[in-house]
């Protein structure tokens, strides 16, 4: 299975990645667009696709828009990983993160 990352995960998630031997394409930060472009011009080549973001970016403290990234995972049917590693006990009601804070999306 394909991993579409955005540039800015963590280090050890791309090494991860690419120890496993999978396939890697990385988008620009929080750029969606580029996201969209890359999974339509792969889509025919893999049945199955995981698009892999943290909610809170550790050199920048910015986050992405969660719900975006929710309908780009339904309208190409892929998989979404959120790595929660900056958020847990700081974001949402029980500091689950925030998907947590989010709520249902």
């Amino acid at each position: 299975m394909p991993f579409f990352c955005d540039r800015l995960i963590h280090a050890s998630i791309i090494d991860a990645v690419r120890q496993s031997g999978a396939k890697l394409f990385r988008f620009n930060h929080n750029d969606f667009n580029h996201l969209k472009s890359l999974l339509k011009k792969e889509s025919n080549k893999f049945k199955n696709r995981l698009v892999v973001t943290e909610t809170v970016f550790s050199m920048d403290g910015d986050k992405p828009p969660l719900k975006e990234l929710v309908d780009i995972k339904d309208k190409y049917e892929c998989f979404l990983m959120v790595d929660e590693a900056h958020a847990t006990g700081i974001f949402g009601p029980t500091g689950a993160g925030v998907a947590e804070e989010a709520g249902p999306l």
